[in-house]
């Protein structure tokens, strides 16, 4: 509402009646038409009433002209045609650019419903689990056990499974294995390879020793699992290494105290909150940072075990490290030498979902949460373990085995042993991979 003083009304009343409508419209520093309401007094002058043709428009008319500067400039009945022809051609331009900034952020949303964003709030060292630690000796066939340069038929094979330097030799046999020669390929990997204590001849674990080493009771924390590198062991692995209950008889084949456990720990809740926390829960964790709160582990092999023909040079140990949850196939690898002081540093990276992406499907948000989907071999879905999980399946089904150190749901499921096999696993592990 504007308010009009009575002298400029007066000054008003007295336009002089020789002027045009477009002089009348801007007399003085006024313009009529910008008024929202115009006093009587003004409308009905004491001379010759002004008619304009701008105020005989339709009242809609006057609602589109007041909405935006262009719409304005669009409308003035003073500007020529070129003028507003310029003014149209930028206001298009402008709702053409606005367009485009629209449809391609509406094209991300649809690529990429979510956005990544760092947390202010830190992740206590406490609420992340310890990473899973596999120990495997570069001593796969010991010399008394077998002597591997003068293996023949099918032992010579078995030892070509796991002996790294055998393993480009291209030991093939003609037809698959049997049942019972299964059995004796597994327990030629198992008695060849050195047992637990004859590797861990020491331990450290704050959470259960203190400051002290343990020595006697150190295979307790470790579990034996098979992986590409042969018969290793686990530290901090969950039950069945975090596999599902159907694996159970395949883990039993060479771990005979292999049982399925309950978690009460989950990748979406946590560990309970209660207090003072169980440092025994599965997966173990740590109360603090630093090398004193970590893993220690003295490490032994018998050089006098060790065969060139199996191993070649290579005397020391595979360290893998993944997250309890993941599989130990494409873990983080390191070599440790023989006679050398090892520490090995690592920061835990973690990612949490907000719970409102639910809504979305989850083609839209391009992944899964735990409960929506079930591998057939993982308890937990996982990146690595869904595509562990899917080279599996699908070796599984076209080359109709899988290889000896891959999870089974049923023992009787053939193992991978012919030129044509091992080809058909690689042809299959190349199309998942591109």
């Amino acid at each position: 509402m504007f308010e009009y003083h009575k002298n400029r009304i007066n000054e008003i009343n007295s336009i002089p009646n020789n002027l045009s409508v477009e002089e009348n419209l801007y007399y003085r520093d006024y313009y009529l038409k910008d008024f929202k309401y115009i006093s009587p007094d003004v409308i009905n002058l004491n001379k010759n009433k002004i008619i304009n043709k701008d105020v005989e428009k339709p009242v809609i008319s006057e609602e589109v002209e007041a909405k935006s500067v262009l719409e304005k400039y669009i409308f003035e009945p003073t500007f020529g045609s070129k003028e507003k022809a310029t003014w149209i051609i930028i206001m298009l331009i402008s709702i053409f650019i606005c367009a485009v900034v629209i449809i391609q952020l509406f094209c991300k949303w649809t690529s990429t419903p979510f956005v990544n964003v760092i947390d202010s709030v830190p992740t206590p060292i406490w609420a992340v689990p310890f990473p899973t630690v596999v120990i495997c000796p570069h001593l796969h066939v010991k010399k008394s056990y077998a002597q591997v340069s003068e293996l023949k038929g099918l032992q010579e094979f078995f030892a070509s499974l796991v002996c790294p330097r055998m393993k480009n030799e291209n030991k093939f046999i003609e037809n698959r294995l049997t049942d019972d020669e299964f059995i004796k390929l597994r327990e030629f990997v198992i008695k060849g390879a050195p047992t637990c204590s004859d590797v861990v001849k020491a331990c450290n674990w704050p959470a259960l020793h203190d400051s002290h080493w343990e020595i006697e009771k150190c295979c307790e924390l470790f579990e034996p699992i098979f992986t590409n590198y042969g018969l290793c062991y686990a530290f901090n692995s969950l039950p069945l290494n975090a596999m599902t209950n159907e694996t159970l008889s395949w883990h039993q084949g060479f771990n005979v105290n292999a049982t399925p456990g309950y978690l009460q720990w989950g990748l979406d809740i946590g560990y309970p909150k209660v207090f003072p926390p169980d440092l025994t829960m599965k997966p173990l964790r740590v109360m603090a940072s630093g090398e004193s709160n970590g893993l220690g582990v003295e490490l032994f092999l018998n050089n006098s075990e060790h065969q060139f023909a199996c191993e070649g040079n290579s005397l020391g140990f595979t360290i893998l490290i993944a997250s309890p949850t993941d599989h130990v196939y494409t873990s983080t690898v390191l070599r440790l030498p023989m006679d050398r002081m090892t520490t090995i540093e690592v920061t835990p990276l973690t990612y949490k979902t907000d719970s409102s992406l639910r809504a979305l499907s989850p083609y839209k948000r391009q992944c899964f949460f735990q409960n929506e989907k079930r591998l057939q071999y993982y308890e937990f879905y996982t990146d690595s373990n869904c595509k562990h999980d899917l080279w599996v399946q699908e070796a599984r089904n076209k080359c109709s085995c899988v290889l000896f150190h891959w999870p089974r749901q049923f023992i009787s499921e053939p193992v991978c042993t012919t030129k044509k096999d091992f080809n058909c696993i690689s042809s299959v592990k190349g199309k998942l991979v591109n």
